[in-house]
Parts: structure tokens; C-alpha cells; sequence
């Protein structure tokens, strides 16, 4: 194995360690950049309970045809899969998990071929393979979740509460179909704290189902499956819209994020 001690020097941070299947480091253009063949293993140390983004820089090698077959696996778990011709940034999201070592494998399907004055299969290259821990939020990136517009900053507020703010119609996008999103929610001084009426609607009116929101509550959200995704939706209140002094915001309910949510058996979807 080889430990890689200063990043910008090779393909990975400190943080991970390189095992089987890497060719030495090179360079082109100033890029470093590893050759691999038809399978590599990196070791990734893993130090916060957050979801980590991880990204791939990878394009096909001589050793293949115009494209190859990528698929990358943590032991039973496939996190990616699929096709790539041409350079790609192969990037997906892992749920938060205890500080661990996390082993992944690549897997390059679709070349073998011998290259001309190389005893090498260079089936692959890659310029960048990083693991690293994004910013907590209030929806679970690595479902398939992102939050778009009418979103308040994320806050924290010193309690073991983290959250956002919402005037109204937030916004959700969902990357492919999941059976349901999960949210805690309460109202807020827009709406006085007092219960209200909450809309579950897909971007440009249709309604899904509607809440009553009487307090600090969890709700589960159905979602379709018809699609086509990706597709949005949005989080939509009746009434509110008071001052809440001396905070120029008008903040009729928040969002509070769910630690560890969706997460289990490290990391295997719930369905």
C-alpha cells in the first residue's frame, strides 16, 4: 500500500489510503494522475458523523474503447454504477455513519486490451478521488434530497438543534423516487407558534396531502412514483406572514434536521 503524504502531489488527501490496483502516480499538464486496471481499492478514514460527498475524476484509458463500465462498491453495498465515456466527475453522497475505515472498491469493466510498448492494462485514469464531509442540513443528501429556493440560511441554536427557517413554498427536490421524506417541523412567530395548516405540493400546485401542525411534530411525506424525476416539491403554510422583531425575516415555521435519519446497517437505504 502506498500512504499518500501530501495532497496536491497525488490523486487523494490524507485521509485515504491507496491499495490494490493503482499504478504509480504521473503526471500530465501539471495533474497528477493513477492508471488502474481492472479493479483498485482505497482505504478511507472516516472522522465525523456527517454525510461525505464522494467524487471521482476518472475517463477511460487506452486499454478501452470509447467507454467504460464504472462500478463502485463498499463490500455488499454499490454505491455507483454506470457508463462513462469521456472524462467524468462521478460524484454521491454517504449517510452519516460512527468515525470508521471505510473500504471501497473500483471496478472498470469494458477494457483489457494491451497497449503498444506497455505491459500495463490501463483500462482507466484518474486525476482526483476525494471523500469529504458536507455541512450538515435538514434533509438526507445522500437519499437523494437537495434543498432549492425559499430556504432560510441553516442555523444552530446552541441546544443540539440544528434547522432552517421558511417563509413559505420551500422548495425540495428528490433525484429519483424514494417511497417517502421524513421532516420535523413546528410553527414559528409568522404564525404566532399557533397550529397550522401545512400543504405537501408538487412544483406548480398539485397537492399531495396536507397536515395539521400543531406543535413541534414529525411527519412522513409520501411521495409519488410515477415521476418523472427528478422532480420538486414544496412545503406550503395558510396564513402567517407577522413580523418577528427584531429579526427582519418573516419566519413562519422551521424545519429541524433528523440526526442520523435514513441511515442504518451502515448505510443502507430504507425502503
Amino acid at each position: 500500500m502506498s500512504v499518500v503524504s501530501r495532497y496536491g502531489e497525488d490523486v487523494v488527501p490524507p485521509t485515504i489510503v491507496l491499495g490494490n490496483g493503482w499504478h504509480s502516480c504521473e503526471m500530465t499538464d501539471d495533474l497528477p494522475f493513477r492508471w488502474i486496471g481492472e479493479e483498485a481499492t482505497a482505504l478511507v478514514a472516516v472522522f465525523r458523523d456527517s454525510e461525505h460527498e464522494v467524487a471521482l475524476d476518472i475517463e477511460p484509458g487506452p486499454s478501452a474503447a470509447s467507454s467504460i463500465f464504472v462500478e463502485i462498491r463498499e463490500r455488499d453495498v454499490v454505491w455507483f454504477e454506470g457508463p462513462v465515456a469521456g472524462r467524468k466527475t462521478i460524484k454521491f453522497v454517504l449517510p452519516p455513519t460512527d468515525p470508521d475505515v471505510r473500504t471501497f472498491d473500483i471496478k472498470i469493466s469494458g477494457g483489457g486490451r494491451p497497449v503498444p510498448n506497455d505491459a500495463r492494462i490501463l483500462n482507466a485514469r484518474v486525476y482526483r478521488f476525494t471523500v469529504l464531509p458536507l455541512p450538515r442540513d435538514v434533509v438526507p443528501r445522500w437519499r437523494g434530497f437537495a434543498i432549492r429556493q425559499s430556504w432560510y440560511r441553516f442555523e444552530e441554536d446552541g441546544y443540539g438543534n440544528h434547522f432552517r427557517w421558511v417563509n413559505n413554498d420551500a422548495c425540495i427536490e428528490v433525484a429519483g423516487y424514494v417511497p417517502f421524506l421524513e421532516l420535523e417541523l413546528e410553527p414559528g412567530p409568522g404564525l404566532s407558534c399557533a397550529p397550522f395548516q401545512l400543504s405537501f405540493l408538487v412544483e406548480g400546485g398539485r397537492e399531495l396531502s396536507s397536515h395539521q401542525v400543531a406543535g413541534r411534530e414529525r411527519l412522513r411525506l409520501d411521495l409519488p412514483d410515477e415521476g418523472p424525476y427528478p422532480m420538486r416539491f414544496l412545503l406550503h403554510c395558510e396564513g402567517g406572514g407577522r413580523p418577528a422583531l427584531p429579526d427582519a425575516r418573516i419566519l413562519n415555521f422551521r424545519v429541524f434536521g433528523i440526526p442520523g435519519y435514513g441511515a442504518r446497517n451502515g448505510g443502507v437505504p430504507d425502503t
